[in-house]
């Protein structure tokens, strides 16, 4: 990619909608490094082909989806890219209905060739990390457990109101002074 923040919505299309898996190989390819360090909440890979694995069994899991990129954020001095995403996955055969789940995918850039110039830089992808609230997780998978996961997280909150009373007002550790 010469302009990132240009270009990376192709891209994205290219490895996670594209309904040919040629377009996918060539994607992974041409804007990832051969070394590419890949992060997903239920998976990892350390190179193109396992990066290349990954996508094509996404695709053949879940063979008509959706994905949208809303906002793309390109930090220069830094390489990185933030992209905001949503996306329906729905898996093959199965009877639920799809749910829309957000991410936040963050991408380290690195150049093609150090000694271009950099009105010529080419950038290939190091890193790509997704990021997904535990809802979010819940709605790619299995959609009706969304309910439950946002019942687990109130609870959760609610335990720590109740702990965080006890032991500041009651105990006095973390007393905050009126």
């Amino acid at each position: 990619m010469q302009k990132p923040e240009k270009e990376i919505v192709a891209v994205v299309l290219a490895l996670t909608a594209s309904p040919d898996p040629d377009v996918q190989k060539r994607a992974v390819e041409q804007y990832y490094a051969p070394d590419v360090n890949f992060r997903h909440p239920l998976c990892s890979a350390n190179d193109r082909t396992g990066l290349l694995a990954i996508y094509q069994w996404y695709r053949i899991m879940s063979p008509a989806h959706s994905v949208t990129v809303s906002s793309v954020t390109f930090d220069q001095q830094k390489l990185e890219l933030f992209l905001d995403v949503s996306q329906t996955f729905h898996l093959r055969w199965s009877p639920l209905a799809p749910a829309p789940a957000r991410l936040v995918v963050h991408l380290r850039l690195r150049p093609a060739d150090p000694r271009a110039p950099a009105d010529k830089t080419t950038y290939l992808i190091a890193e790509h990390e997704d990021f997904y609230h535990q809802e979010d997780l819940a709605a790619l998978l299995v959609p009706p457990l969304v309910p439950l996961v946002r019942a687990a997280l109130s609870t959760a909150t609610l335990a720590c109101r109740v702990l965080s009373f006890g032991f500041s007002r009651v105990l006095g550790y973390w007393r905050v002074r009126d």
